[in-house]
């Protein structure tokens, strides 16, 4: 199912809300992909066109055998502050919560905070925390956390780079997690504290038997044009390609883009495009 509200509120072809959910539900024996669901909202606050609330929920239940992953949820707000089109807060929290045999991932957990300082659009703090708590067997990862706080260089809060690497690489029998690695870039351009590029790119690549999740990516660009702060372009693209038997879901792929025009901080073009392609029989 696939749903497309335009509600143009204040002068006419703003948009008000945006709404897209797309079900992916396979039938037939137990650790298929149950359900897929995503949901994206565009609440302009102010002058129409700016952007109030983007949130976007991704859920993934399999269904059956003890190991599955049980819950993945990732959820963005964009909250602008002050004069429409600054950057207020950005969240995304992601929960991995398999279930059954001890020594699986319990949870992940990862939060960002953007709280702009001084004049609207400056970048005052980056937090983020992770935490991967498995149960069970000795020798497991317990706990690792990580926070990260930027005052950056130049002249005090602006950001010049930020780079985070996480490699997880467990050993031993086919399933496990083989990768996971996020990389975080910052790099404003201009007069300091205007937002240049946010790349974040997450990687699952679990090795072993036919019909786990091969690949995983998300990407999330944030590149202002005009003056500092403007939303020049949003890319998101997630792919889920997972390999051996057929009928399995080849490949979905989901792009969004804010391209704004005029004045910055309008909502020029949103395109979001979703390919489900099944091979072989």
């Amino acid at each position: 199912m696939s749903a497309f509200y335009f509600i143009p509120l204040g002068r006419p072809g703003a948009l008000q809300t945006f709404m897209t959910a797309c079900y992916f539900i396979p039938l037939g024996r137990t650790g298929a992909l149950q359900t897929f669901m995503t949901a994206c909202y565009f609440i302009p606050l102010g002058r129409p066109g700016a952007l109030q609330t983007f949130m976007t929920a991704c859920y993934f239940i399999p269904l059956g055998r003890p190991g599955a992953l049980q819950t993945f949820m990732t959820a963005c707000y964009f909250i602008p502050l002050g004069r429409p089109g600054a950057l207020q807060t950005f969240m995304t929290a992601c929960y991995f919560i398999p279930l059954g045999r001890t020594g699986a991932l319990q949870t992940f957990m990862t939060a960002c905070y953007f709280i702009p300082l001084g004049r609207p659009g400056a970048l005052q703090t980056f937090m983020t925390a992770c935490y991967f708590i498995p149960l069970g067997r000795p020798g497991a990862l317990q706990t690792f956390m990580t926070a990260c706080y930027f005052i950056p260089l130049g002249r005090p809060g602006a950001l010049q780079t930020f780079m985070t690497a996480c490699y997880f690489i467990p050993l031993g029998r086919p399933g496990a997690l083989q990768t996971f690695m996020t990389a975080c870039y910052f790099i404003p351009l201009g007069r300091p504290g205007a937002l240049q590029t946010f790349m974040t790119a997450c990687y699952f690549i679990p090795l072993g038997r036919p019909g786990a999740l091969q690949t995983f990516m998300t990407a999330c660009y944030f590149i202002p044009l005009g003056r500092p702060g403007a939303l020049q372009t949003f890319m998101t693209a997630c792919y889920f390609i997972p390999l051996g038997r057929p009928g399995a879901l080849q490949t979905f792929m989901t792009a969004c883009y804010f391209i704004p025009l005029g004045r910055p901080g309008a909502l020029q073009t949103f395109m979001t495009a979703c390919c489900s392609l099944p091979l072989g029989r």
